[in-house]
């Protein structure tokens, strides 16, 4: 019968499921286990804060250069040639 789970197997080019929890470690300590998920979490913030960093620079380097391409002076800074300077208000 079709679509009977009655007496169905996994075809044989599908690994067997195994279903609970994943086995433990029996030589690792609670506390190895604790540093290591610790480590994961602190490489894992490195390498997103990492990718995020250079995501940035492409981003600004690739800005000024279609910019300047299109004949536009980007210029970053408090004293910008062309414009007087401002008076600071307070």
């Amino acid at each position: 019968m079709i679509g009977s789970a009655e007496g169905a197997k996994a075809p044989p080019h599908l690994p067997a499921v195994r279903l609970g929890p994943p086995p433990q470690c029996p030589s690792r300590s609670l506390a190895a286990r604790r540093l290591s998920l610790r480590a994961f979490a602190l490489e894992r913030s490195a390498v997103t804060y990492g990718l995020t960093a250079v995501a940035i620079e492409i981003s600004i380097t690739r800005f000024l250069a279609a910019m300047r391409r299109d004949g536009i002076a980007v210029e970053w800074g408090p004293n910008r040639p062309g414009q007087p300077p401002t008076a600071e208000v307070g």
